[in-house]
């Protein structure tokens, strides 16, 4: 009988021992504290375990300090200044991407310890780029040896491949072409899309004349590079034809270059987006002013405003827009924009029996 009680103290002695690591295993898998039972009144245990909290999922934050939204395509080499906070050991990735393409051009990968800390990143090897398209340059915070579509955290911007130089060497001014630049209303207002660099802050003049100035208008512009409608030149019972100048040069300085355009007085359709957004807000509403002239048509013409992301049509408003000449504001409502995609906004101007008539976009990307 007293080797029977042995025996079976034995074999409960095992069975503890194998509850106890039952109880580990699921300690590890869940997180936290888990009580393994009180039993000392029969001769049991009283265990207590925590998990290790490098055993839990990281936590932390990624952020790129200097997004340059140009790239020169042949340089072949980005350079980003980072700034981290981790929980626990982890990577950081790092990739550039042709917008609108799944396929990575090139990623980087690299560990960072556990803390805060600031990290430079350079990739290259790349090849070139495409002149004139965009391309997603992104960071991502992993843990350490994690998979890639599991990040902790994520930074992103979007970046225009342009060969000219980041800082303009010299002033330059165009008028944009397009169906219709040549006409001109009757009555204002009138916008005119231009092109230019500045070497330094400069203003932008815009005049309308026919042997005197009929209507003037000056934009303030930062250095750097520009696309925009300018305006309004507002005048009223114009009448055969006239000239449209542009001019730019430094603020309170002399002109340095400028462009010219003879308009005639002609009934035309025409569209432009006269709010001159390069950054939206990830949700709306958004406001975005037009300006559009309607054929002098019974029937009047359809505007439709869309945006647009790399993928899809996110949002599509439709308006009546009858005869004549309007500069007024639309407003898009829409939710949660991917901060690492491109987002095009978009106005056309067709008839009523669905004819192409005028359009103009803007590329934005995501504030």
């Amino acid at each position: 009988e007293a080797r029977h009680r042995l025996r079976e103290k034995e074999r409960m002695g095992r069975i503890c021992v194998h509850s106890v690591l039952v109880l580990l295993l699921v300690a590890a898998a869940a997180g936290g504290w888990v009580d393994a039972g009180s039993h000392a009144e029969d001769g049991g245990f009283s265990s207590r375990v925590q998990l290790d909290s490098s055993l839990r999922m990281p936590t932390g934050s990624i952020m790129i300090t200097n997004k340059k939204k140009q790239l020169l395509p042949k340089a072949g080499i980005i350079k980003l200044k980072v700034n981290y906070q981790v929980s626990a050991q982890g990577d950081i990735a790092f990739y550039i991407q042709q917008v609108g393409v799944n396929k990575f051009l090139k990623f980087k990968r690299v560990k960072v310890n556990r803390g805060s800390g600031s990290i430079s990143l350079t990739l290259q090897g790349y090849g070139t780029l495409k002149e004139g398209e965009y391309y997603r340059v992104k960071t991502d915070l992993l843990p350490r040896g994690g998979a890639f579509n599991k990040p902790i955290a994520s930074d992103v911007y979007i970046a225009f491949a342009d060969s000219r130089p980041i800082i303009p060497k010299k002033d330059s001014i165009d008028i944009v072409l397009k169906p219709h630049s040549d006409r001109i209303s009757e009555t204002g207002p009138h916008y005119v899309k231009c092109d230019w660099a500045a070497t330094k802050p400069s203003t932008i003049i815009v005049t309308m004349s026919n042997n005197k100035v009929v209507a003037k208008v000056r934009k303030n512009v930062p250095r750097g590079y520009g696309l925009a409608d300018i305006g309004p030149l507002k005048f009223k019972n114009a009448k055969g034809s006239y000239r449209i100048k542009v001019t730019i040069g430094p603020r309170g300085g002399k002109v340095r270059d400028s462009d010219t355009l003879k308009v005639t007085v002609r009934q035309h359709d025409h569209m432009s987006i006269v709010s001159d957004y390069t950054e939206i807000p990830r949700n709306g509403p958004l406001k975005i002013r037009l300006y559009y002239v309607s054929l002098v048509v019974a029937s009047g013409r359809n505007l439709f405003l869309e945006l647009h992301s790399s993928k899809k049509l996110v949002k599509r408003i439709q308006a009546s827009a009858p005869p004549g000449v309007f500069d007024k504001t639309f407003t898009i409502n829409y939710k949660n924009l991917n901060r690492a995609d491109l987002y095009e906004i978009r106005a056309v101007l067709e008839t009523k029996t669905g004819l192409f008539e005028d359009s103009d976009s803007r590329f934005v990307t995501v504030k």
